[in-house]
């Protein structure tokens, strides 16, 4: 996972790189420090393949499903492909 701060708009760009061995949908939701669904990003179906790099991994803009920049901290986030899930922790700085 990689944050990018921007200072002249002050607004955080994450990208989530992930692996997949075979097609599949991925979703990526994303949750603050009590648990709660910050957004979720439904990044569609997906060929197998390796999405490492900015251009092909999951992109979160750092806001919420009202459309709110998040507040720097600690968020999770849970890639959901098929059955197969997988939760890593992030950090959000301004």
């Amino acid at each position: 996972m990689h944050a990018l701060r921007d200072i002249s708009r002050n607004f955080v760009r994450v990208w989530i790189p992930y692996k997949l061995s075979q097609d599949s949908a991925v979703t990526v939701s994303i949750y603050d420090m009590k648990g709660r669904l910050v957004r979720t990003l439904n990044i569609g179906y997906k060929p197998a393949g390796v999405y490492l790099t900015k251009g092909r991994a999951a992109y979160w803009d750092g806001r919420n499903t009202n459309g709110e920049k998040v507040a720097s901290g600690v968020y999770f986030y849970t890639i959901t492909v098929g059955d197969f899930q997988q939760t890593r922790r992030m950090f959000v700085v301004k």
